[in-house]
């Protein structure tokens, strides 16, 4: 497969490999133990812009969690999520300890069920992502 793709990437050096009949960049993070976001990096950030070059990296060093962004929180999410605190405190008050205690176990099974789910969730939507912008590069 010869590829056709004359772009700035290229311009600047970059190079691809070929996978599977198609050419994806080579590229790499930087290796860094310690990373940290520097005053006008965090000011930058908490404005939400966010810039392509820099995504992947605060992805990579856990400065980008999706998560735990509360602006995709609709008003309605919000919402419920009230209700389900009030209820959750309700139904505390009204166990015996015995019940408290088997209600604890279920609601950490039930985060971690979250957790794993919302991983999944994540990694495929990442994966269609990049499938999605390699279809949009190589035709």
């Amino acid at each position: 497969m010869k590829k056709n793709i004359d772009n700035l990437y290229e311009n600047l050096g970059g190079i691809y490999r070929e996978e599977n009949g198609h050419f994806i960049p080579d590229i790499a993070l930087p290796e860094q133990t310690d990373y940290k976001i520097g005053k006008y990096g965090r000011n930058r950030f908490a404005g939400g812009d966010i810039r392509m070059r820099s995504v992947i990296n605060e992805l990579w060093h856990g400065n980008i969690v999706p998560q735990e962004d509360s602006r995709t929180n609709s008003k309605e999410m919000k919402e419920l999520l009230g209700y389900m605190a009030r209820h959750h405190e309700d139904l505390e008050k009204s166990f015996t300890d015995e019940q408290k205690e088997t209600f604890e176990k279920f609601h950490d099974c039930w985060s971690e069920y979250m957790s794993l789910a919302e991983a999944s969730i994540f990694e495929y939507a990442f994966k269609l992502g990049m499938q999605i912008a390699i279809e949009t590069i190589t035709e």
